[in-house]
């Protein structure tokens, strides 16, 4: 069994324009760099081994940030990006709504796929690959993980057995610390061991 520490990107230019970034990188706002730097001292008791982060940008300096606090160096995975937005990356949300091309997408829960990108199973079926990889290679261990929101809400949604729908109500803190119990040896299971842990 391997605890996996969960956590997203702080916050960035883009978070703040409200602008869709997907797998486009914009930097960390001053905040959001402070915010990174702080987390270690809540993080440290944890006892984490290793760090993995989502190679882009956003999330692999959060990582570097929250690492030189923990002592440990960032490894980048894969498959921890974020969704690929396609032809949205880098528009406005309320752009979107205004023009009402968001909300039919949004009302596919899961099959949710922008014009060009990839669907909300993709995004899972990945994430949920490197984080029982991750797993394998720490078994007995806590590892912490800096990846993006679209990845934390599929996995979390996945196994709280929501249908990603917009009238189920928001239940996950926007940059907290969940934590999942991963198992190779219980058919690749993951379980939810806590979440909305204040960082």
């Amino acid at each position: 069994m391997t605890r996996l520490a969960i956590i997203r990107h702080a916050q960035t230019e883009w978070n703040v324009e409200r602008r869709i970034q997907g797998q486009h990188d914009s930097p960390l706002t001053p905040e959001g760099a402070r915010a990174a730097r702080g987390w270690a001292a809540s993080l440290a008791g944890y006892g984490f081994s290793a760090l993995y982060a989502s190679p882009l940008g956003r999330a692999f300096r959060t990582a570097e940030l929250v690492g030189q606090g923990l002592g440990l160096s960032p490894l980048a995975e894969p498959g921890l990006r974020e969704q690929a937005f396609g032809e949205w990356t880098g528009l406005a949300v309320p752009e979107l709504r205004l023009q009402g091309i968001l909300e039919p997408q949004e009302a596919l829960g899961w099959a949710f796929t922008p014009p060009g990108g990839e669907d909300r199973r993709a995004v899972l079926e990945r994430a949920w690959a490197s984080l029982m990889g991750i797993a394998a290679r720490h078994a007995g261990q806590s590892v912490l993980v800096v990846t993006h929101e679209g990845v934390v809400r599929a996995v979390l949604y996945a196994l709280m057995g929501r249908d990603y729908l917009p009238g189920e109500p928001k239940i996950l803190a926007p940059r907290a610390l969940h934590i999942l119990r991963a198992d190779r040896a219980d058919g690749g299971c993951m379980r939810i061991e806590d979440w909305n842990l204040p960082l």
